[in-house]
């Protein structure tokens, strides 16, 4: 099986302590280290344990945490694409290979965005009210054959401002509008 992943990746020094630290108490680490993480990262290094093919579209730095994160994901027999260099082409470059190769991906990885910005924040949106055309998104895949989407919302706070039940409120959104909407 082929898989890929559209996403992000972090240089992230990880510490271990002992134990969490309370409100404002410091706590010291006994080992640290540091690796490529981030939401693409992270899973098509799980998912290259699991699949025959991976594939990562994502952009790299071109400096040296950007080489370290290449050359470890690399090493784990990830395919990365770079959306800026990719056969010189623009960013547009990661959709135009998914479709021209649909028998490789079974699943797609898919986050809705607001219209316009939120000044100084992300701009994930809950699945619908956004700029994604979900009723495209899958007309697009049923041609293609495609099987399977997981659809994230990485920080439901920006969709419930103030609102402790921000992460159930963004999932009941998500589910009623996907249950609703038709192509």
């Amino acid at each position: 099986m082929k898989v890929a992943v559209v996403g992000h990746v972090e240089w992230i020094r990880f510490a271990s302590v002992e134990r969490a630290p309370a409100s404002g108490e410091i706590a010291h680490s006994d080992d640290d280290w540091e690796q490529a993480g981030g939401g693409g990262g992270v899973a098509s290094a799980q998912l290259a344990l699991l699949a025959d093919e991976t594939h990562l579209f994502t952009v790299l730095g071109d400096d040296e945490l950007g080489r370290r994160a290449f050359e470890e994901l690399e090493s784990v027999a990830i395919h990365r694409y770079d959306a800026r260099h990719a056969d010189g082409g623009p960013i547009g470059f990661g959709v135009e290979y998914l479709s021209a190769h649909p028998d490789w991906y079974i699943g797609y990885h898919v986050k809705d965005h607001v219209w316009g910005d939120r000044p100084n924040e992300a701009d994930f949106e809950d699945a619908g009210p956004g700029m994604l055309d979900f009723p495209d998104l899958f007309d697009a895949g049923d041609a293609r054959g495609d099987k399977h989407y997981f659809i994230e919302h990485d920080a439901p706070w920006l969709s419930h401002p103030d609102d402790d039940q921000a992460e159930f409120k963004t999932a009941a959104a998500g589910i009623e509008y996907l249950e609703t909407v038709r192509w």
